[in-house]
């Protein structure tokens, strides 16, 4: 049952859904004539609730006014595969957001308000890390913060990251269509390191630092991100009988293999005079300073740890192996990352092998003959 109520010389209606208490205020103050106002909205209410309208029309109106935080936490809810870090960086793009949004509903974000938060994050600005660069001791216990402006290609992946959560607000029927354009990233060509300057590097660091040699060395012949190799071990990682390196994904969560081939596996022999621990010891990618002090000593500043996986992967392209198994031992999540290794001349190369390794004359026929003019007498 559902009665009238007066608070504050205002009259409200009490009532139960579910077992729960709820009151709304009618707005009205108390008077005769409101009483009687007041009356009509309590005998409705009862009937809603009795009918079981009430919850949802209760229903539609919270699906109206659901707020970006709330929606966000349900858009969580909705995806248990999630790893921590992805949720973090879905959770990092929606505060940004909110930042200059504030926590408004999801229906009042449009594609005017979209472009106009999208250029306040250019000049955003964050507090990044810089112990242990420039004259600084990379032991340092103190601190040293930057401000710097994000980068485009950070705020494009907020924009996709954002444009994902909205496609879950859509299907939700929350909002009718997506306010976030798909955002394409502009990819800078494919940085290689050429192999006089490979084999200067490699030299330098076998004379200098046998333990550095070894580290980029590795890199070079299996491809891993800088962070994978960090917790290699010859318990967990190295599986000599099967000729199998165990890496951790820690973007997918998961544990790729790789063929350890016959110099990787001699190069691990003659490197190493014991076979348990740690491959190497270091913390974290922050305590893996060497390289870059190198690289500015040497003149090689345009590298990076990346480009030596990039020059493995450029390596393997060149040498005519397949694109699939390119991907697979890149571990690319889709095939156009992989393809953006490949130049003109890889695909005259693949053009050539097309005509060489495969019978696509004998499909043409008898009369196909190399050279053969599209338009006769042309």
């Amino acid at each position: 049952m559902a009665t009238v109520r007066v608070l504050n010389n205002v009259l409200f209606i009490d009532y139960r859904v579910g077992g729960k208490r709820k009151r709304v205020s009618t707005k009205l103050k108390d008077s005769r004539e409101n009483r009687k106002k007041a009356e009509v909205i309590r005998k409705q209410i009862e009937y809603e609730v009795s009918t079981g309208l009430y919850s949802e029309r209760l229903k539609r109106l919270d699906k109206k006014e659901m707020s970006l935080s709330r929606g966000f936490d349900e858009f969580l809810k909705s995806k248990d595969d999630l790893n921590k870090k992805t949720a973090d960086g879905y959770r990092n793009a929606i505060e940004k957001f909110i930042k200059y949004s504030g926590n408004v509903a999801i229906k009042r974000i449009t594609p005017e308000l979209v472009k106009e938060i999208k250029s306040k994050l250019q000049s955003d600005k964050y507090k990044a890390n810089i112990t242990g660069t420039k004259n600084l001791p990379i032991n340092s216990e103190k601190k040293v913060y930057k401000e710097k402006t994000l980068k485009e290609i950070t705020i494009i992946s907020y924009i996709n990251k954002l444009r994902i959560i909205f496609n879950y607000f859509v299907k939700q029927k929350y909002i009718p269509d997506n306010p976030f354009p798909a955002q394409h990233i502009k990819f800078k060509p494919v940085v290689t390191i050429p192999d006089k300057e490979l084999n200067d590097i490699l030299s330098k660091l076998k004379r200098d630092n046998r333990e550095h040699y070894k580290v980029i060395m590795f890199l070079l012949l299996t491809g891993l991100r800088v962070g994978e190799l960090i917790g290699l071990t010859f318990e967990e990682s190295i599986d000599f009988r099967e000729e199998i390196l165990k890496v951790k994904n820690f973007k997918k969560n998961r544990e790729d293999l790789l063929p350890i081939y016959p110099e990787l596996m001699e190069f691990i022999r003659d490197e190493w005079n014991e076979y348990t621990g740690l491959l190497f010891n270091y913390k974290s990618i922050h305590s893996m300073k060497f390289f870059e002090r190198f690289r500015k000593r040497e003149g090689y500043e345009n590298y990076s740890f990346h480009t030596l996986r990039k020059t493995f992967i450029t390596k393997l392209i060149n040498s005519g192996m397949s694109v699939y198994d390119v991907m697979t031992l890149a571990r690319h999540r889709n095939i156009e990352t992989t393809l953006r290794h490949y130049s003109r001349a890889d695909l005259r190369r693949m053009g050539n092998e097309i005509s060489n390794k495969t019978n696509m004359g004998s499909i043409l026929g008898s009369s196909f003959k190399k050279g053969l003019k599209l338009v006769e007498n042309a």
